[in-house]
This record gives structure tokens, C-alpha cells and sequence, in this order.
């Protein structure tokens, strides 16, 4: 018999990380599949090349390769199923991993004659092109499929002549929820964070809150500082992709008015990976990364249990890493000669919690890494009382690393800048994504929001003010723009259905 071109080794590396952006295409970019699909595709080349050089038959080697690659990626999936079962799933699983492994290794070796090698050769061939083909077929027809949005806003052009152009710092903490409401659902104070801001010339909108629930529409309105409402009439309701805000976040009209006027545009890196950050003219990032993609084909594999078991950097602690990143490099922009925008997405006091009040690291036992909040936080194994007493201790580490990182910016800047803190929305340890009836709406969008504006800027602010008002307020009073100001509105939606907005304005306004 003829010997079949040996095929499904890479093909099959290459079908998880298909698969897996084929179904998450609505928020992460092409771009950013790449690297997975190299390093599973080098992976397997590496075991396969290792497995044909000890037994000397490739063919033996290609099915080795195969079973290693399909195992690996099966293997999150037998995580989730057993986590609830032992204290040492990560050590557990792995050993029996590698057992299978090797004994799978030793049958093929050992047992499969030549025509049988032959026989599953072209069967698995002729699967994983199948598979493959599903999977680019997908992403084709959802690409061909997804509307292209038209929903433009004009930008006004400054008017104002002046030589006088602050430094922007747009600093989003995600999930940061306000005082009150931290006082009365979370029995915390946050008054003495909130003095001391206070004190260095910051305005507290005291009684702000989010325009919109979700993290992705929360900035695609306040960088584009626009309600949402002609963009779900352009895509209809029934969308679930956060592509479209994606690219309203990432070509945002604040970056654009503020380019007409000289202005450089820095980015820190996102977990929504290059979505978020193409659009600017300078992208900061640690030195290594994860984006929200990475973690999801990470978790899938044996990675997690391979750092656990062998004590190596986790998730966990990239995830500190990038966090703590982000407050060291902000002062430094302050040194720059020439005028910039900086946005700073930091997701904390947000799931997921590894610090704690005293800076220490925490990591749950038995749950791989997620960003999941609200009710998804509950379903990956965490409870309420949990969430609360974590996300208060990360909350008061993040306040003395916030407080520190202003002060540094503010007595580094030549010229007095603007800063802007403010969440996207609030925490949700009463927040359901798919069931309205039972969300409290007021945790939900009951926002920390505080100003440091310059030269009488906050003299224009308001208690109320929501974020979709904010660079309408700043461009109007320090660049000469003729913005309305907008009526602060609320809405709600589920995490399935996020352009059918709710209107809840009346059930959050005091």
C-alpha cells in the first residue's frame, strides 16, 4: 500500500485554536490567534520530530503527535469535570495525563502493525481536513456575515488658541463601584481614599453612575462620548458580537479630536488584546502579555496544572504583573515633551482577585484563571461572600497604588495635567448577565468617578455627571468645542443580548 501524506499532525495542532477563535471572533482579532496557532503548531512539530527520532517511523510518530495534541486540549475540559473532586486536581489530572500519554505511546509502538498505521493515517487525514475546513468556513462566513458598521459622529475641531495643552490621563478601573454603595452593600468606608483625593485637587462625583453595565460598551460611549442607541438600531439587537464597540474603542473620536490638535496618543495593553490598542501611536505593554484569547486556549491545556505542579509563574501572577505595570510606567508619560492622550484600562478592583489589602498575592485553590465577574464568577466555582471580602481587599490596595501613581504624575508634569479615574461600571456580586429580574441594578451601575481638571476645569463638573459627558465637558472647557452636554441616561443588558438596552435610570438616580 502506497503511504499516505502525513497531514493530521499539524492540521490537528492547528483546529483547537480555529475552533476556539471561530466561536470568540466577536471580541478577539485575527491577530491575536496567531501566536496560539504558531506555538500549537510548533509544539506538536517539536513531539513529533522527538517521537520520530526515538522510534524511527514517522508514521508511529504523526498518530504519537496527534494523541498528544488532541489529549492536551481535551484536557481543561476533564479539569472542570473532576476540580470539585480533590484538593490536588492539578497533580492528579497531570500524572494520569502523562501516564495516558506514555501508555498510548508504548501501544503504537508495539502493537499497531504497518497497514494498520497506514489505515488510521488516512482516516485522520482526511478528519482534520474536515476539521479544519468546519472551523475556516466558520470564521469565513461569520466574516463575510458581520455588518459593517456606518455609525460615524462628527468631531469638532478646537477653537481655542492656545499654547496651553495639557497631558490627558483617561485611567479606567473596572468595577470600581461608589462610595455609598460600597458603604451599604459591602460595609466599607472608602472616605479616607476619597479625602486624600480630595485634598490633592481632585473633584468626587459623588453620585455618578455608568451609562452603560458591560465593560466594552461602557468605552466604546465614553471615548466616543455618544450613547449606543444609533449603533444597535444599525446592527439590531440580536447581535451578540462586541466586535462593533471593539472598533468604536479602538478608533475612538477622543483620541481623533485630540490628534487634530497635536496630541500623541498613548495605550496600555489590553486583555482584549489588539482590539483595543491599534488605533493608538504608542502601545505600552509589560514584557510578557496575555490577552483574554491566550488565557482561553491556555486553559484548555495542561499549562495551568504544569506552573501549578512545578511551582512555576502562573496566570496569576502575569496578571499581577501586568496590573502592577500599568502604575509604574503611568508617571513617566509626565516626563514627555510633547502632549498626550493616555488611556489606561486597569482591571481591578474586577475579578479576577490576586492581591491582597497588604499587596500579598492570593490565588484560589482549584479554579483556573478568569476574568469572569457577576454571576459568571459564581459558575466557575467562586461564592458572594467571596467576592465581596476580595474585592474590597483589592480595592484598598489599588486605591494606595492609584493615590501614589497620581501624586507621582501630577508633581512630574510640567504643566498641570488632566486625570480622569473612572469605572466602566460598578462590581457585581448581585449582578445576573442573563436574568434582569433578579440584578441590583444600583451595585451594577453606582460608578466611582473622580476629576483633577486644571485651571477652574472642575468648576463645570457635577455630581451626577455620567461618563458618556465627560471629554464633552473637558474638550468644551479646555479646547473651545461647542459639545451638548448629554442627558446621563443608564442601561442594562444581558451579557447574551448586549445591544437590547434597558433603561434604568429611574431605578438608579437617588
Amino acid at each position: 500500500m502506497k503511504n499516505n501524506p502525513l497531514l493530521h499532525p499539524l492540521l490537528i495542532a492547528a483546529f483547537p485554536i480555529l475552533f476556539l477563535y471561530s466561536h470568540n471572533m466577536g471580541e478577539v482579532s485575527l491577530k491575536d490567534a496567531i501566536a496560539p496557532l504558531i506555538a500549537a503548531v510548533t509544539i506538536t512539530s517539536i513531539v513529533w520530530l522527538c517521537a520520530k527520532l526515538i522510534i524511527k517511523n514517522n508514521e508511529k510518530a504523526g498518530l504519537i503527535s496527534f494523541f498528544f495534541i488532541i489529549s492536551s486540549f481535551f484536557y481543561g475540559h476533564a479539569y472542570d469535570q473532576l476540580k470539585n473532586y480533590t484538593h490536588n486536581t492539578h497533580q492528579y489530572l497531570l500524572i494520569l495525563w502523562v501516564a495516558a500519554f506514555f501508555a498510548f505511546s508504548v501501544i503504537v509502538v508495539a502493537g499497531f502493525k504497518k497497514w494498520k498505521i497506514q489505515n488510521l493515517t488516512y482516516l485522520l487525514n482526511i478528519t482534520s481536513i474536515i476539521l479544519v475546513c468546519i472551523s475556516i468556513s466558520i470564521i469565513s462566513y461569520n466574516e463575510i456575515a458581520r455588518k459593517h458598521i456606518t455609525f460615524k459622529q462628527e468631531i469638532q475641531k478646537g477653537n481655542q488658541n492656545t499654547t496651553y495643552k495639557p497631558d490627558i490621563y483617561y485611567i479606567i478601573l473596572d468595577g470600581y463601584g461608589r462610595a455609598d454603595m460600597l458603604n451599604s452593600l459591602y460595609g466599607y468606608d472608602n472616605g479616607d481614599f476619597l479625602t486624600a483625593l480630595e485634598k490633592s485637587g481632585f473633584y468626587v462625583a459623588s453620585r455618578s453612575r455608568s451609562n452603560y453595565s458591560q465593560t466594552t460598551l461602557s468605552l466604546a460611549s465614553s471615548l466616543n462620548f455618544h450613547y449606543l442607541d444609533d449603533l444597535a438600531r444599525e446592527i439590531g439587537k440580536d447581535r451578540a458580537s462586541r466586535r462593533y464597540v471593539l472598533e468604536l474603542i479602538n478608533k475612538n473620536n477622543a483620541s481623533k479630536f485630540l490628534e487634530q490638535e497635536d496630541y500623541t496618543y498613548i495605550a496600555f495593553s489590553s486583555v482584549y488584546g489588539r482590539m483595543t490598542t491599534e488605533g493608538a501611536d504608542i502601545t505600552i505593554s509589560p514584557q510578557f502579555k496575555l490577552s483574554n484569547f491566550d488565557h482561553l486556549v491556555i486553559n484548555a491545556t495542561p499549562i495551568p496544572s504544569i506552573l501549578e505542579v512545578f511551582s512555576l509563574k502562573s496566570q496569576y501572577d502575569l496578571h499581577r504583573e501586568q496590573l502592577m505595570h500599568v502604575f509604574q510606567e503611568l508617571p513617566k508619560i509626565a516626563t514627555k515633551k510633547e502632549p498626550t492622550f493616555t488611556f489606561a484600562h486597569i482591571i481591578a478592583p474586577h475579578p479576577p482577585f490576586v492581591f491582597n489589602a497588604d499587596g500579598n498575592p492570593i490565588q484560589p485553590a482549584n479554579r483556573l484563571f478568569s476574568f469572569w465577574d457577576a454571576s459568571g464568577f459564581w459558575e466557575i466555582g467562586g461564592t458572594r461572600d467571596e467576592y465581596r471580602t476580595n474585592y474590597i481587599n483589592q480595592l484598598v490596595l489599588i486605591n494606595k497604588k492609584l493615590q501614589a501613581t497620581v501624586e507621582n504624575i501630577i508633581s512630574l508634569s510640567p504643566n498641570p495635567p488632566i486625570i480622569v479615574l473612572q469605572a466602566d461600571h460598578g462590581p457585581g456580586s448581585q449582578v445576573y448577565f442573563e436574568n434582569p429580574d433578579k440584578t441590583n441594578f444600583k451595585e451594577r451601575m453606582s460608578i466611582f468617578n473622580a476629576y483633577y481638571l486644571p485651571s477652574g476645569g472642575s468648576e463645570k463638573l457635577y455630581r451626577e455627571i455620567t461618563p458618556a459627558n465627560t471629554f464633552r465637558l473637558i474638550f468644551n472647557y479646555y479646547f473651545g468645542t461647542n459639545y451638548e452636554l448629554l442627558e446621563d441616561k443608564s442601561y442594562y443588558s444581558t451579557y447574551s443580548r448586549p445591544y437590547d438596552f434597558m433603561d434604568v435610570t429611574n431605578n438608579v438616580s437617588d
